[in-house]
């Protein structure tokens, strides 16, 4: 192929190639509602030993936490006895 023949060549695959770059393959993608945020409650539950004057001995007793916010969760559970224990730590449960 002679030189005027090769540019030509290369030119019209240049021109062809230009819509495909243009455009995204399958089309133009939707536009997303906007997030709605999710509903819910933060859990946590906590495990201590209380003393049962009935048998002498002591119990094992869970109590749930729940706050309406993961930091509200987390503050309940800083001001836990020291000697209880987490036993689920914050989780989200949505409605």
């Amino acid at each position: 192929m002679d030189r005027k023949a090769s540019l030509l060549l290369s030119s019209l695959l240049l021109v062809v190639a230009l819509p495909l770059n243009a455009t995204q393959v399958g089309g133009p993608r939707p536009s997303l509602p906007p997030l709605q945020p999710l509903e819910g409650v933060w859990e946590a539950t906590v495990r201590s030993w209380q003393y049962n004057s009935v048998t002498g001995g002591y119990i094992e007793v869970f109590t749930p936490i729940s706050a309406s916010t993961r930091e509200g969760c987390e503050a309940q559970l800083s001001n836990i006895d020291s000697s209880a224990t987490i036993v689920k730590f914050c989780t989200f449960r949505a409605y």
